[in-house]
């Protein structure tokens, strides 16, 4: 079974500018016989999926061209991320909005003034300086029911999953 993700971005986001929209399959989730991460999937398997966005996007509708979408709720994933800081006042943003603070283990030096705004990061001064930072991500969190499927080897099925996204009101 082979799976496409698309994000289909509605009018209303365009006209009131750009939206984060991230999906990623879900590594806790998603794991095989040996309790391993997996992205590959066989007839009978329900592939776990994760949304984030930001506030100025809502999930309109998401429909697969093939068996359907269920809802499951909201989950924290932890996300690492290792940041360079070059210049000061320079910002860097984050893959994903973190839901709380964003924690930060420095390598030699510490870079001064270090300040997070939604995404944002960015340091004032004590440059060049390295940082691990560890923050919580809220997902939306959805299952593929794929209907039944009987394959031969080899063989693959596949399914595009649309999720429609509009402007928040």
């Amino acid at each position: 079974m082979k799976a496409t993700i698309v994000v289909e971005y509605g009018k209303s986001v365009a006209l009131a500018g750009n939206g984060l929209v991230v999906v990623e399959l879900d590594g806790n989730a998603n794991r095989d016989s040996e309790d391993k991460e997996t992205s590959q999937f066989f007839p009978g398997d329900e592939p776990v999926f994760l949304v984030h966005h930001d506030s100025s996007i809502r999930i309109d509708r998401i429909a697969a061209t093939s068996g359907m979408v269920a809802p499951m709720g909201i989950v924290s994933r932890p996300r690492n991320q290792r940041q360079l800081f070059t210049q000061a006042a320079t910002v860097h943003d984050l893959p994903h909005n973190p839901a709380g603070g964003v924690s930060s283990f420095w390598f030699g030096k510490q870079g001064s003034g270090f300040t997070v705004a939604g995404r944002s990061l960015s340091v004032q001064g004590n440059i060049p300086c390295l940082a691990d930072l560890t923050y919580s991500v809220s997902f939306k969190q959805y299952r593929l029911i794929p209907p039944p499927l009987t394959l031969a080897e080899e063989e693959q099925y596949p399914i595009a999953i649309v999720i429609y996204v509009e402007a928040a009101a």
